[in-house]
């Protein structure tokens, strides 16, 4: 699908992927440019804090999760 563009597609498997191995770090960089290109805030923030809850966050994840909070205007959440 990603090769078709077909980048709804290609996403849905990518989180399937991460479901069933949540430190595939490729499929997450994937996923993660794709909510930010579709600019799908609500599931880039989804991911982040999934990512933080399994122990498989780097600190570039926690930057910019508080940098999306704080473009939403969510700063007590930043």
């Amino acid at each position: 699908y990603e090769g078709n563009l077909e980048m709804e597609k290609a996403a849905s498997h990518w989180e399937k992927i991460i479901q069933l191995a949540p430190k595939d770090v490729e499929s997450q960089d994937k996923l993660i440019s794709y909510y930010r290109l579709s600019q799908n805030y609500p599931a880039l923030i989804s991911l982040y804090l999934k990512t933080i809850d399994e122990g498989v966050a780097t600190p570039d994840i926690y930057y910019d999760l508080a940098r999306i909070y704080l473009t939403q205007n969510q700063e007590p959440k930043a």
